[in-house]
């Protein structure tokens, strides 16, 4: 269990992936960004910086905006990561696990997801937050599934003639 800090210097962590476009404004990096900011003001946390990672997957964490982050929390430039949901953060449960439970905890680094409600400062919930995880975990795994059997039908149609192309349609 973290120890609680005097006082948070916040690391607002945003991402969203192009596979993640479909989500539109309410998933956006401005309101990703935006709610994050309100959140700290109501709860009077300053914020040291935001990270943004625009088009990066969350599959893995060569992200550079996240490694930036994790240097700072590394070298103690900020104490508390806050994110809107754990899917922002990543989809990859097992290296999730370990920055947040592990790495995080180690270095004394507060985490927050406010969708789930996930306050590392009340300890981690043994349920809730890897079961999310294996949920966005299989989510991830799930639409590259999709993705790649659309794309292999469409390189099928595309290499049919124009007469077999007019007969499938």
């Amino acid at each position: 269990m973290i120890e609680k800090e005097k006082e948070y210097r916040a690391a607002l962590y945003c991402r969203l992936s192009s596979d993640d476009a479909y989500l539109g404004e309410s998933g956006s990096i401005k309101t990703q960004r935006a709610l994050l900011t309100q959140y700290c003001k109501e709860n009077n946390i300053p914020v040291y910086d935001v990270y943004t990672d625009d088009g990066f997957s969350g599959t893995n964490f060569e992200r550079p905006a996240f490694k930036r982050m994790l240097n700072d929390l590394e070298s103690h430039k900020a104490n508390l990561v806050i994110v809107k949901d754990l899917s922002r953060f990543g989809r990859e449960y097992a290296q999730m696990g370990m920055y947040i439970e592990n790495d995080f905890e180690d270095w004394n680094i507060r985490f927050i997801s406010i969708g789930e409600n996930i306050d590392t400062l009340n300890g981690t919930d043994e349920i809730l937050m890897p079961i999310t995880n294996v949920i966005n975990s299989q989510y991830a795994k799930e639409c590259s599934r999709k993705q790649n059997r659309h794309t292999e039908l469409w390189r099928k149609k595309e290499s049919l003639s124009a007469a077999e192309r007019r007969s499938v349609t």
